[in-house]
Protein backbone atom coordinates (compact mmCIF):
# COMPACT_ATOMS: atom_id res chain seq x y z
CA UNK A 1 0.00 0.00 0.00
CA UNK A 2 1.44 3.78 -0.90
CA UNK A 3 2.03 5.43 1.61
CA UNK A 4 -0.08 8.72 2.09
CA UNK A 5 2.19 10.90 3.71
CA UNK A 6 2.28 14.51 3.05
CA UNK A 7 5.68 16.49 1.57
CA UNK A 8 7.66 17.21 4.86
CA UNK A 9 10.15 19.66 3.86
CA UNK A 10 8.14 22.39 5.40
CA UNK A 11 8.79 20.88 8.44
CA UNK A 12 11.55 21.86 10.55
CA UNK A 13 13.69 18.44 12.15
CA UNK A 14 14.88 20.62 15.33
CA UNK A 15 12.95 23.04 17.81
CA UNK A 16 12.77 26.95 16.66
CA UNK A 17 14.72 28.72 17.95
CA UNK A 18 12.19 32.02 16.73
CA UNK A 19 12.57 34.70 18.80
CA UNK A 20 10.74 37.97 19.13
CA UNK A 21 13.31 40.82 19.77
CA UNK A 22 10.56 43.25 20.78
CA UNK A 23 9.53 41.54 24.27
CA UNK A 24 12.78 41.07 25.83
CA UNK A 25 11.84 42.05 29.45
CA UNK A 26 11.23 45.18 30.96
CA UNK A 27 12.07 45.18 34.75
CA UNK A 28 9.41 46.54 36.74
CA UNK A 29 10.14 49.74 39.02
CA UNK A 30 7.72 50.59 42.00
CA UNK A 31 8.70 54.53 40.35
CA UNK A 32 6.84 53.23 37.17
CA UNK A 33 3.70 55.04 36.67
CA UNK A 34 1.02 54.53 34.12
CA UNK A 35 -1.14 57.70 32.18
CA UNK A 36 -4.12 57.94 34.52
CA UNK A 37 -7.54 57.00 32.23
CA UNK A 38 -8.76 59.87 32.43
CA UNK A 39 -11.08 59.50 29.30
CA UNK A 40 -14.12 56.78 27.67
CA UNK A 41 -11.90 55.73 25.04
CA UNK A 42 -8.73 54.36 27.35
CA UNK A 43 -11.05 53.20 29.76
CA UNK A 44 -13.12 50.86 27.28
CA UNK A 45 -9.15 50.17 25.90
CA UNK A 46 -8.96 48.53 29.67
CA UNK A 47 -11.43 46.50 29.48
CA UNK A 48 -10.98 44.99 26.10
CA UNK A 49 -7.77 44.16 27.33
CA UNK A 50 -8.30 42.51 30.28
CA UNK A 51 -10.81 40.39 28.37
CA UNK A 52 -8.10 39.82 25.31
CA UNK A 53 -5.49 38.61 28.62
CA UNK A 54 -8.30 36.76 30.15
CA UNK A 55 -8.69 34.40 26.80
CA UNK A 56 -4.96 34.66 25.46
CA UNK A 57 -4.18 32.66 28.68
CA UNK A 58 -7.17 30.27 28.66
CA UNK A 59 -6.41 29.49 25.32
CA UNK A 60 -2.32 28.40 25.54
CA UNK A 61 -4.21 26.20 28.67
CA UNK A 62 -5.98 24.70 26.17
CA UNK A 63 -3.16 23.98 23.39
CA UNK A 64 -1.34 22.15 26.25
CA UNK A 65 -4.04 19.81 26.90
CA UNK A 66 -4.87 19.58 23.44
CA UNK A 67 -0.70 18.74 22.65
CA UNK A 68 -0.48 16.69 25.84
CA UNK A 69 -3.46 14.29 24.82
CA UNK A 70 -2.83 13.92 21.66
CA UNK A 71 1.12 12.51 22.24
CA UNK A 72 -1.07 9.69 23.97
CA UNK A 73 -3.25 9.25 21.37
CA UNK A 74 -0.60 9.05 18.83
CA UNK A 75 1.27 6.87 20.90
CA UNK A 76 -1.33 4.29 20.99
CA UNK A 77 -2.07 4.92 17.02
CA UNK A 78 1.38 3.79 17.03
CA UNK A 79 1.02 0.69 19.31
CA UNK A 80 -1.64 -0.62 17.22
CA UNK A 81 -0.34 0.08 13.91
CA UNK A 82 3.41 -1.41 15.11
CA UNK A 83 0.96 -4.64 16.26
CA UNK A 84 -0.52 -4.65 12.58
CA UNK A 85 3.09 -4.57 11.14
CA UNK A 86 4.27 -7.38 12.72
CA UNK A 87 1.29 -9.63 11.45
CA UNK A 88 2.49 -8.91 8.12
CA UNK A 89 5.20 -12.15 7.93
CA UNK A 90 3.64 -13.96 10.54
CA UNK A 91 2.28 -17.27 9.97
CA UNK A 92 -0.94 -16.08 11.94
CA UNK A 93 -1.69 -13.81 9.40
CA UNK A 94 -5.30 -14.19 8.28
CA UNK A 95 -6.86 -13.42 5.28
CA UNK A 96 -8.76 -10.38 7.56
CA UNK A 97 -5.82 -8.73 8.05
CA UNK A 98 -5.43 -5.12 7.73
CA UNK A 99 -3.16 -2.10 7.84
CA UNK A 100 -6.43 -0.04 9.07
CA UNK A 101 -7.33 -1.97 12.68
CA UNK A 102 -11.02 -1.03 13.65
CA UNK A 103 -9.26 -0.52 16.69
CA UNK A 104 -7.57 2.30 15.46
CA UNK A 105 -10.33 4.46 14.13
CA UNK A 106 -11.88 6.16 17.40
CA UNK A 107 -8.30 7.13 17.98
CA UNK A 108 -7.55 8.81 14.58
CA UNK A 109 -11.37 10.39 15.10
CA UNK A 110 -10.00 12.23 18.63
CA UNK A 111 -6.40 13.20 17.01
CA UNK A 112 -8.30 15.07 14.34
CA UNK A 113 -10.64 16.70 16.96
CA UNK A 114 -7.51 18.00 18.70
CA UNK A 115 -6.02 18.62 15.35
CA UNK A 116 -9.24 21.38 15.00
CA UNK A 117 -9.04 22.67 18.29
CA UNK A 118 -5.95 23.80 17.94
CA UNK A 119 -6.71 25.12 14.47
CA UNK A 120 -9.55 27.10 16.11
CA UNK A 121 -7.08 28.26 18.91
CA UNK A 122 -5.12 29.95 15.90
CA UNK A 123 -7.73 31.83 14.30
CA UNK A 124 -9.27 33.10 17.95
CA UNK A 125 -5.99 34.40 18.80
CA UNK A 126 -5.47 36.04 15.17
CA UNK A 127 -8.74 37.77 15.91
CA UNK A 128 -7.70 38.81 19.52
CA UNK A 129 -4.49 40.47 17.60
CA UNK A 130 -6.99 42.22 15.17
CA UNK A 131 -8.59 44.02 18.14
CA UNK A 132 -5.94 44.49 19.68
CA UNK A 133 -4.61 46.91 16.62
CA UNK A 134 -7.86 48.40 16.47
CA UNK A 135 -7.67 49.29 20.10
CA UNK A 136 -4.64 51.04 19.71
CA UNK A 137 -6.00 53.37 16.62
CA UNK A 138 -8.13 55.12 19.94
CA UNK A 139 -6.40 58.67 20.62
CA UNK A 140 -3.89 58.77 22.97
CA UNK A 141 -4.39 54.55 23.94
CA UNK A 142 -1.00 53.94 22.24
CA UNK A 143 1.03 56.00 25.03
CA UNK A 144 -0.82 54.19 28.33
CA UNK A 145 0.92 51.45 30.34
CA UNK A 146 -1.21 49.09 31.22
CA UNK A 147 -0.05 47.00 34.33
CA UNK A 148 3.31 46.96 34.66
CA UNK A 149 5.42 48.13 31.79
CA UNK A 150 3.94 47.23 28.75
CA UNK A 151 2.19 49.64 26.41
CA UNK A 152 -0.07 48.56 23.70
CA UNK A 153 2.33 47.56 20.97
CA UNK A 154 3.77 45.48 23.37
CA UNK A 155 0.87 43.22 23.36
CA UNK A 156 0.18 43.42 19.85
CA UNK A 157 4.07 42.30 19.47
CA UNK A 158 3.17 39.51 21.69
CA UNK A 159 -0.15 38.40 20.02
CA UNK A 160 1.64 38.95 16.90
CA UNK A 161 4.47 36.49 17.53
CA UNK A 162 1.96 33.97 19.18
CA UNK A 163 -0.25 34.02 16.43
CA UNK A 164 2.11 33.14 13.81
CA UNK A 165 3.89 30.10 15.98
CA UNK A 166 -0.15 29.16 16.36
CA UNK A 167 -0.62 28.85 12.82
CA UNK A 168 2.31 27.21 11.71
CA UNK A 169 2.10 24.63 14.76
CA UNK A 170 -1.60 24.05 13.72
CA UNK A 171 -0.41 22.95 10.26
CA UNK A 172 1.65 20.63 12.15
CA UNK A 173 -0.69 18.97 13.84
CA UNK A 174 -2.87 18.96 11.34
CA UNK A 175 -0.51 16.96 9.11
CA UNK A 176 0.06 14.52 11.87
CA UNK A 177 -3.92 13.48 12.15
CA UNK A 178 -3.72 13.56 8.37
CA UNK A 179 -0.94 10.83 8.11
CA UNK A 180 -0.24 9.05 10.78
CA UNK A 181 -3.32 6.48 10.20
CA UNK A 182 -1.76 5.72 6.91
CA UNK A 183 1.94 5.06 8.15
CA UNK A 184 3.41 1.69 6.47
CA UNK A 185 6.57 1.28 8.79
CA UNK A 186 7.52 1.94 12.38
CA UNK A 187 10.31 4.77 11.26
CA UNK A 188 7.77 6.47 9.44
CA UNK A 189 5.33 6.11 12.71
CA UNK A 190 8.24 7.31 14.78
CA UNK A 191 8.60 10.59 12.85
CA UNK A 192 4.90 11.44 12.85
CA UNK A 193 4.71 11.34 16.55
CA UNK A 194 7.67 13.20 17.32
CA UNK A 195 6.28 15.86 15.27
CA UNK A 196 3.01 16.00 17.36
CA UNK A 197 5.45 15.16 20.44
CA UNK A 198 8.25 17.39 20.33
CA UNK A 199 6.24 21.33 19.02
CA UNK A 200 8.67 23.18 16.42
CA UNK A 201 6.92 26.48 16.67
CA UNK A 202 4.76 26.41 19.98
CA UNK A 203 7.90 25.49 22.40
CA UNK A 204 10.05 25.88 25.55
CA UNK A 205 10.58 29.70 24.30
CA UNK A 206 6.66 30.09 24.27
CA UNK A 207 6.03 28.49 27.54
CA UNK A 208 8.70 30.95 29.19
CA UNK A 209 7.41 33.93 27.43
CA UNK A 210 4.01 33.05 29.24
CA UNK A 211 5.57 32.79 32.08
CA UNK A 212 7.10 36.36 31.64
CA UNK A 213 3.13 37.87 30.20
CA UNK A 214 1.35 36.43 33.35
CA UNK A 215 4.18 38.38 35.76
CA UNK A 216 3.57 41.63 33.63
CA UNK A 217 -0.37 41.22 33.83
CA UNK A 218 -0.73 40.28 37.51
CA UNK A 219 -0.94 43.65 38.92
CA UNK A 220 -2.57 46.72 37.56
CA UNK A 221 -0.98 50.43 37.65
CA UNK A 222 -4.33 52.23 35.62
CA UNK A 223 -6.32 52.03 38.33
Amino acid sequence: MASKNKNLQNFPESPSEEQNPTLSPVWYSPRTKSIAPSDSNILVCISRLEAIIKTTVEHFQKWNLAEKRGVQICLHIESIKSKAFELINSSEKSKDFTLYPSAMKPQCKNLAILSSICHDISVKTKDSLRQLKSLSKSPGSSNVIFYRSWQLPEYIAFLEDLSNRYEKEAEVKKAVAENIPHCTSKSELIRWTSLWECPQYVDAYVSALFLYFKEETANKNNS
